[in-house]
């Protein structure tokens, strides 16, 4: 297993003409996709599509260096740099099949970098899937190694992969650092691939497993400083029984349990002073803020906060990495997220830096110890820029842009329409430019998910579509997580409500005199792409063309593998059952709700674009669709996208996918 992530290492550095290279690489796909699209379209689709060239910045805890992604063309880097002078300290690129995805500090000499591959690892049946590894570098050596290959040959390695999954936490404990994460063991030829915490000596690169044999039953976990586990959350899949386990240095015993077949308590971390641990509970699918006493496990009461803080308003919360404690709760909303630091001399800080940005709402990206330094993410007017933040000056440092060309941002306006029950519901319209609101050709665009919400800031896609001359639509309907009541609200409405809602905001701006209703379509990934189908099997006469992005067409078969197969997995199966508001996946509604049973149904093109290394929604999923309308000779067209995931990984990909879906509008829905 040693060379899986093989490949790493210190990159040459890329030159002008590499750049020029790279990018003509990617025109050269959007191309292939039709000779429709001017050379000023390609341009801007591979603007709009590659892959952010300057993303998942990270600030080391003392505040001198900066990491990040980098990407130039069809090449990403991890990249670390001086801020002082600039100087590049660490850069090595993706190997084959590699993708690099998330960095974390590990003091102020260590980053670290996790990274996915598409594999079968193992050598019995289990299924191929997306598993991450974990790449430490030593700044000061130059040196990079896979955190869970330890030195010592098959004694140290025997009855363990070196896949890594979940949160890796560092600590420094006696000047030595420490990570705590989730490795993969086997014994025999038995799988047994449930993540025991291990502990790793990031410098000796010993390791201990410090996990009891029921530990895939805990899904939740908090540690102190000192790397203590003192908050454990536990679930029993099968006897659906659950239970928080709380105590000081790590002697834990249970604070409370309960029974839930899908909602769980969600442990957030620990008070400002780490002596109690701040959890969630759920009753119906509604949040409600808990807190309890490290020292004997009772509940308690908040501690003092300061005035202007409201937890039980927070849909996130930002954790400091040292120890787990919460530093500030997040509320997300249309015009930016609000951050309500727990510190009264931080939030003076951050409400000062606010200011000085004119009432702009920045996006928190990484801080500094104790918050000397932060970096965040405001939306320009040429799209969205990385600003490093001096935070008792309050003055402001560009560090660079999102993406490397935008054209001009197209305006989004947020607005508010009635679903047919009366439900209101929030959404986006992006506008394209140089054109009045009256009349236009639309397209709606629904957000994957479905548990998730659009917020109105930079969307790639939407720009795109409005820089091709599309108004776009992007409804949160109901089951968006908008509020906790507005996703218990699409409980059930799958394949209904739902997808009436969609309808309902084309008819909305149909009154209002925005859009064209004979020249409206459909398009989305994911949970968006299954709306794509369903607006035009399940409903009829409003959709002109739709586009589906690895979206689902059998419901029955994306259900039915998840029920039953092993325990722990029972518990997809019954979030499914919510959603589709069914107690058993043979329910016949599943196949009415399915657009593969109403291939008959479809009367307009459609366009299939998948993955072909999609292990969130299989790849089958689109080609049994588009088998199912060829079979009927009705108008359906299948792009295969090599090597590419669920996410839309790769730069090339991600443009192939602008190119074919702006050159089918164009010749289904001309702008």
């Amino acid at each position: 297993m040693r060379d899986m992530w093989a490949g790493y290492g210190v990159a040459i550095p890329v030159r002008l003409v590499v750049i020029a290279a790279l990018l003509g690489l990617v025109a050269a796909e959007a191309r292939s996709a039709t000779s429709l699209l001017t050379p000023e379209e390609q341009q801007a689709l591979i603007a709009y599509g590659e892959l952010p060239s300057f993303s998942e910045l990270t600030l080391s805890p003392d505040g001198s260096r900066v990491a990040y992604i980098g990407t130039v063309g069809a090449e990403r880097h991890m990249l670390v740099k001086s801020l002082a002078d600039g100087q590049t300290l660490a850069d090595f690129t993706e190997g084959k099949g590699q993708k690099l995805r998330s960095l974390q500090w590990a003091g102020n000499n260590h980053i670290l970098t996790k990274l996915s591959m598409t594999l079968n690892p193992f050598r019995w049946g289990v299924d191929r899937d997306e598993y991450f590894g974990v790449i430490a570098t030593d700044l000061r050596t130059g040196k990079a190694w896979d955190v869970l290959e330890f030195p010592g040959g098959a004694a140290n390695n025997a009855g363990r992969f070196n896949l890594a999954s979940g949160r890796v936490r560092v600590r420094e404990i006696g000047g030595e650092i420490w990570l705590y994460m989730n490795g993969f063991f086997y014994a025999g030829n038995t799988f047994g691939g449930e993540g025991r915490l291990m502990k790793i000596n990031l410098v000796r690169r010993t390791h201990a497993i410090i996990e009891s044999r029921d530990v895939y039953r805990q899904y939740g976990r908090v540690l102190d400083e000192a790397g203590n586990v003192v908050a454990a959350s536990d679930y029993d899949s099968e006897h659906r029984r659950w239970k928080i386990n709380v105590g000081a240095g790590g002697q834990l015993k249970t604070a409370l349990s309960g029974d839930a077949d899908l909602d769980i308590p969600h442990l957030i971390g620990l008070s400002p002073n780490g002596k109690d641990v701040w959890l969630l509970t759920w009753v119906k699918g509604v949040s409600a803020p808990g807190s309890y006493s490290l020292a004997d496990g009772k509940p308690t009461a908040h501690e003092q906060l300061r005035a202007g803080v409201h937890p039980e308003d927070w849909e996130g919360a930002l954790i400091e990495e040292r120890n787990d404690r919460i530093v500030a709760g997040v509320i997300y909303g249309s015009g930016g997220n609000t951050y309500e630091f727990l510190d009264p001399k931080v939030d003076a800080e951050w409400q000062a830096v606010i200011k000085t940005l004119g009432g702009m709402r920045p996006i928190f990206i990484s801080g500094s110890d104790e918050f000397r330094r932060v970096i965040v993410r405001v939306l320009a007017p040429n799209g969205p820029l990385y600003l490093l933040v001096d935070m008792a000056a309050a003055t402001l440092t560009t560090l660079g842009p999102e993406y490397r060309q935008l054209p001009a941002l197209a305006e989004v306006r947020a607005l508010e329409y009635a679903a047919g029950d009366g439900l209101a519901i929030p959404a986006y319209l992006t506008l394209p430019a140089g054109r009045p609101a009256k009349g236009l050709p639309l397209v709606v665009l629904p957000h994957g998910g479905p548990a998730a919400r659009d917020s109105g800031g930079f969307d790639w896609w939407a720009q795109a579509l409005a820089n091709e001359g599309y108004a776009v639509l992007q409804p949160n309907f109901r089951g968006s997580a908008v509020s906790d009541a507005f996703v218990v609200a699409g409980h059930g409405e799958f394949g209904r409500k739902m997808q009436t809602d969609l309808s309902d905001g084309v008819r909305y701006l149909q009154r209002q005199g925005i859009i064209d209703p004979a020249r409206v379509c459909i398009a989305g990934a994911s949970y968006g792409g299954y709306a794509a189908l369903a607006g035009i099997t399940l409903q009829h006469d409003i959709y002109r063309c739709a586009v589906s992005v690895a979206g689902i067409s059998d419901l029955h078969r994306m259900v039915e593998p998840k029920a039953g197969v092993r325990t722990e997995a029972n518990y997809g199966a019954r979030y499914w059952e919510r959603w589709l508001g069914v107690t058993d996946v043979d329910d016949p509604s599943v196949d009415e709700r399915s657009p593969l049973r109403h291939v008959d149904a479809v009367q307009v093109p459609l366009l299939l674009i998948h993955g072909k290394d999609d292990m969130v929604v299989p790849y089958e999923q689109s080609r049994w669709m588009a088998e199912a309308l060829r079979g009927l000779h009705k108008p359906v067209n299948l792009i295969d996208l090599k090597s590419e995931d669920h996410w839309l990984s790769h730069s090339l990909t991600r443009v192939q996918m602008l190119a074919e879906v702006v050159t089918f509008l164009k010749a289904n829905n001309p702008p």
